[in-house]
């Protein structure tokens, strides 16, 4: 045999013995881990078109059951306190939550058209109520806000409630058919007249001195502006406005600047003018990461006033702790991010 045959024998690279590991890329591997799978299951779950429905009746429902205990675990000392029973304020959130649930229920069986028709109605019935408010002998004043028509015995309404309703319906339907002929793209049919009506309603409940109604009010006039397409230039110069107008309220109202002085005090002050606050802060700081149980809060004993209205979020803290509070403010979240999706998928 030649020299050079048998170096190139000696020289050659052996063969690899050892096969490559069995199975798929490690890529696959990962993607295919029980981790993303069960996210790949969540997501197309959540891609279900009745999932949001879902997420919004569930989110209320609990909303409704969290909010009529904690009325009465919030309440009931009060009501003793008045004279009245213990399940006084219980049994009239109980009328109203199964009096919102049968409206509800009519509501989601209505035609859109229906409720298109119905919009000019109740906006203008809103205006009517309350400017009725204004009269003297009919409207009620409470805390120092008169914004409530007393239906007889312990119900009210507040015609503000009636008002936020109609400007959502109303607004969404009148920018709508703006829409339809193509006429947003000009700022005064934008604004004309969605604003000059809301401005009606805003003019109308300040004139009770409801700012935190009002405030809530131009939320949902921000709101139609900015789905209906408002030019961002627009947008922040209406928003410059009110802001503008609602220092200017605060500035002329002794009463709106005593409670901005509030905000991080500690102690309760001359007249013990932050009281509320104060001790709103301290339900929620003994609370805990649980809270002190359903019923045993101590600040509802006369330490917190309005504890079953204004401040039942720091009683809802101080009772049920962090993760009380987290779970409702979660459920809001969910509510509104499934109406979110909803109104995404909606072309009308």
């Amino acid at each position: 045999m030649p020299a050079d045959t048998d170096r190139s024998r000696r020289t050659a690279p052996r063969p690899r013995t050892t096969a490559p590991p069995a199975g798929r890329p490690l890529g696959a591997r990962l993607r295919d881990n029980p981790v993303t799978r069960f996210r790949r299951r969540v997501q197309r779950a959540w891609d279900r078109p009745l999932t949001a429905y879902y997420v919004i009746a569930g989110a209320s429902v609990l909303l409704i059951v969290l909010g009529l205990i904690m009325v009465y675990s919030s309440s009931m000392v009060y009501a003793i306190n008045k004279g009245l029973g213990s399940s006084y304020f219980f049994s009239k959130q109980l009328v109203a939550a199964l009096a919102g649930g049968v409206l509800l229920v009519i509501a989601a069986r209505m035609p859109v058209k229906l409720h298109r028709a119905l919009a000019y109605p109740i906006i203008v019935g809103s205006v009517a109520l309350m400017a009725l408010v204004q009269v003297p002998g009919i409207g009620q004043e409470i805390n120092g806000n008169t914004n409530w028509i007393s239906l007889g015995g312990p119900f009210q309404i507040q015609p503000s409630e009636f008002g936020k309703l109609a400007l959502v319906l109303w607004g969404a339907d009148l920018l709508a058919r703006k829409q339809e002929r193509r006429l947003l793209a000009q700022w005064k049919h934008l604004l004309v007249p969605l604003v000059p009506a809301a401005f009606i309603l805003l003019g109308l409940i300040m004139l009770g001195g409801d700012m935190g109604t009002a405030v809530i009010l131009t939320a949902i006039l921000f709101g139609l502006l900015w789905i209906a397409g408002a030019p961002t230039r627009l947008f922040a110069s209406v928003l410059a406005v009110a802001a503008a107008i609602g220092a200017l309220l605060i500035w002329t109202s002794p009463n709106r600047m005593a409670r901005l002085s509030c905000l991080g005090a500690t102690d309760a002050g001359p007249a013990d003018i932050c009281l509320q606050p104060l001790h709103g802060s301290y339900a929620l700081a003994s609370g805990g990461f649980f809270g002190s149980g359903l019923g045993a809060g101590v600040e509802k004993w006369g330490q917190l006033p309005e504890a079953h209205t204004d401040f039942i979020f720091a009683i809802t803290g101080e009772e049920l702790g962090l993760a009380g509070t987290l779970s409702v403010l979660a459920l809001f979240a969910a509510l509104g991010y499934a109406g979110i999706r909803v109104a995404g998928r909606t072309e009308d």
